[in-house]
């Protein structure tokens, strides 16, 4: 399944105030359920260019 989302921005708050804000990126929906991603699950996020891989830690 594809879903686009856009990535937003969120102010970041402490030390780190030389950048005002941070790319944000938020799931949340129904969906998740649907893949078996539910509430309290531990989940590994991977980050490489162009790609962020989401999976669900057993």
């Amino acid at each position: 399944m594809k879903k686009i989302n856009t990535i937003s921005y969120q102010y970041r708050h402490g030390v780190k105030r030389d950048r005002p804000t941070a790319p944000k990126l938020t799931i949340a929906n129904h969906i998740l359920e649907k893949y078996g991603f539910f509430i309290g699950d531990k989940v590994n996020v991977e980050y490489s260019p162009n790609l962020i891989t989401i999976s669900k830690l057993n």
